[in-house]
């Protein structure tokens, strides 16, 4: 069974057995969930997935798998497990936290929407925020993947509205919509 009368905000698939859903949820199949699950391709409840903690204290509405079984979460928490992260985390395949990821003392001042992983690992993320770790980054970033911001990574004065979605295109521009 689903999450019950709560949504769901985000869906990704990590390319090996497993589907992850993000959302508003608390509980999905009768147990704790905390805003993310873990359902294998038959359908199947990863039980011990987010089990032995709390999980986010709002909204989940991206889910980003990587190479490494690592999956980055995005969206309008500012706390995993009951630890400061702003709107942004990095989470282990057991499902704890990857301390190894650091988004600052602030993280996003805003939710976080979308994100993509370039071919080199850096990250780019979107959506309502004005700073990234208190450096002006209207409405998108880009990040290493430790977490740190890109200082590079030229966006002029930003966007004026919310980023929606990214994708990067085979020659690796970066394609962004929204408001």
């Amino acid at each position: 069974s689903g999450p019950g009368s709560s949504s769901v905000f985000a869906l990704a698939y990590d390319l090996k057995d497993s589907w992850y859903i993000g959302g508003s949820f608390s509980v999905y199949d009768g147990l704790n969930q905390g805003k993310l699950a873990k359902i294998s391709t038959d359908g199947d409840h990863d039980v011990g997935y987010l089990s032995s903690g709390i999980g986010f204290d709002n909204s989940v509405l991206k889910v980003l798998p990587l190479p490494n079984k690592k999956t980055m979460v995005f969206g309008s928490f500012t706390k995993f497990n009951g630890i400061t992260s702003s709107r942004i985390t990095r989470i282990l395949e057991d499902g704890l936290s990857d301390a190894t990821f650091n988004s600052g003392e602030s993280g996003a001042n805003n939710f976080i929407k979308s994100g993509i992983r370039q071919s080199d690992g850096k990250l780019i993320f979107g959506g309502n925020f004005t700073k990234y770790n208190e450096s002006i980054s209207n409405r998108i970033a880009r990040i290493f993947p430790d977490g740190a911001i890109d200082n590079t990574f030229s966006i002029g004065s930003g966007f004026n509205g919310q980023v929606y979605a990214i994708a990067i295109q085979p020659d690796q521009k970066i394609v962004v919509v929204g408001n």
